[in-house]
């Protein structure tokens, strides 16, 4: 997931859901708190790009 201060419609608290969601279901884990390691690469969509 690619995201920017500058893309319409997303707030911190959006993000932090979502981030959150993927967690609880096993597709990406927070190794630290700026690195997010994607665990399940099949389940978020295919070719790397998470869906959300």
């Amino acid at each position: 997931m690619t995201c920017s201060a500058s893309t319409p419609g997303l707030t911190l608290e959006t993000v932090s859901r979502a981030l959150s969601q993927l967690s609880d279901q096993g597709i990406l884990a927070f190794s630290s708190a700026r690195q997010i390691v994607l665990r399940n690469p099949p389940a978020a969509g295919g070719h790397g790009r998470l869906r959300v």
